[in-house]
């Protein structure tokens, strides 16, 4: 990361990074924190210890061209991996048991047996089981929030949610 934060790296290196940046969301976030940390040490003028190792200066060109092309990677990356509102559609769950289970609205009113269409799913207290359309299981501790993508994809926003797919289950969360 800080040859590419200097300017001296190789094509190579620069692929592994974006490459890592891309498939790995605590990678992410530490090259963030750390070019953020480069790039003010440098604006500010921090001065390094007698005898630290110098850092070769980078044309002030080269050094915005590397910053544009580590921003572009950073935002294909949030890009890909971002939640979309697009993407999310509503799913046909099943209600199959409910222990003191309290919903948000609009599906504080939810009982067991019900079949309703939902896209995201907050269970504020209590164990609730739904079974979707691939007849997966979900079973949701409170506090919890599912986003139902599709008919056999979802994703966790928070808390604890075991998945009990048979095998004629089909999905991923």
């Amino acid at each position: 990361m800080q040859r590419y934060a200097d300017g001296v790296a190789t094509l190579e290196e620069v692929q592994l990074l974006e490459r890592e940046i891309v498939s790995d969301a605590e990678f992410r976030q530490i090259a963030v924190e750390y070019l953020h940390l480069d790039s003010a040490m440098e604006e500010f003028g921090v001065e390094r210890p007698a005898g630290a190792a110098t850092r070769r200066t980078v044309p002030f060109p080269r050094r915005m061209l590397g910053a544009a092309a580590g921003i572009a990677a950073m935002a294909v990356a949030l890009w890909y991996c971002w939640p979309s509102k697009g993407a999310r559609q509503s799913v046909d769950v099943e209600i199959l048991q409910l222990t003191g289970a309290t919903f948000a609205a609009p599906y504080a009113g939810l009982h067991v047996a019900d079949h309703e269409r939902l896209d995201t799913l907050e269970l504020r207290a209590g164990e609730a089981q739904l079974r979707l359309p691939s007849d997966v299981k979900l079973s949701m501790s409170g506090p919890a929030e599912v986003r139902f993508l599709t008919p056999m994809h979802a994703r966790v926003l928070r808390g604890k949610v075991t998945v009990d797919c048979s095998a004629s289950g089909k999905g991923s969360f």
